[in-house]
C-alpha cells in the first residue's frame, strides 16, 4: 500500500515537473519558431532586393539633372540605401521584433542563446550613423535638386550605385 501511495506521488510529481517544464520551453520553443521564420523571410527579402542593385539607372533616366561630382555621389549612395530599406522594411522590422522578442523570452527563462549574440542592438543598429550622415550630405543639395531627385521613380528601387556613378561621370550630366 505504501508503495502505490509512493507510486502516485511519484507520478503526480513527475507530471507536475512535467507541466512546468512544458510551460518554460513552450513560450521559449514558440519565440525561438518566430525568430527562425522572420530570419528566413528577411533574408530572402535581403536576396530580393540586392538583386536590383546590380543593375545601373540609364543616363536618359536622370535627364536633364546636372550636379557635381560630390552631389551625384551623395545623391546616388543616399537615395539607393533609401530604396534599399524601403524595400526590406517589413521583413526587417518584423525580424527585429522575433529576435527582441526571442531574447527577452530566453533571458526571462534564463536560457543560453549565445547563437543570436550577433543580433543585439547595437549589431543591428551600428551602421545606422553612416545612414544619418549620408542624410545630412543630401539635406545639404540645394532644395530644388531635392525635389526634383526625389520625384525620379528610378531612385525609388534599389540600382548598382558604382555602375551608375560610372556612367555619369562618362555623360554631360556631370558639372565639372
Amino acid at each position: 500500500m505504501l508503495a502505490v501511495i509512493l507510486n502516485k506521488k511519484i507520478v503526480f510529481s513527475f507530471l507536475f515537473l512535467s507541466q512546468a517544464l512544458l510551460a518554460i520551453e513552450a513560450p521559449m520553443l514558440l519565440a525561438k519558431l518566430r525568430y527562425e521564420q522572420s530570419l528566413k523571410e528577411y533574408n530572402n527579402k535581403i536576396s530580393i532586393c540586392s538583386k536590383g542593385e546590380e543593375t545601373p539607372l540609364t543616363i536618359d533616366s536622370l535627364r536633364p539633372l546636372k550636379l557635381t561630382k560630390k552631389e551625384w555621389g551623395t545623391v546616388l549612395f543616399y537615395t539607393r540605401n533609401k530604396a534599399y530599406e524601403e524595400c526590406i522594411f517589413n521583413e526587417k522590422n518584423a525580424f527585429i521584433i522575433a529576435v527582441g522578442t526571442y531574447l527577452a523570452v530566453a533571458k526571462h527563462y534564463k536560457f543560453d542563446v549565445s547563437d543570436t549574440s550577433h543580433y543585439k542592438s547595437s549589431n543591428l543598429f551600428s551602421y545606422e550613423y553612416k545612414t544619418l550622415e549620408d542624410e545630412v550630405d543630401y539635406l545639404q543639395i540645394n532644395s530644388m535638386k531635392r525635389q526634383y531627385i526625389e520625384k525620379l521613380e528610378v531612385l525609388k528601387r534599389p540600382f548598382s550605385t558604382i555602375k551608375t556613378f560610372d556612367l555619369i561621370e562618362k555623360s554631360d550630366l556631370l558639372i565639372k
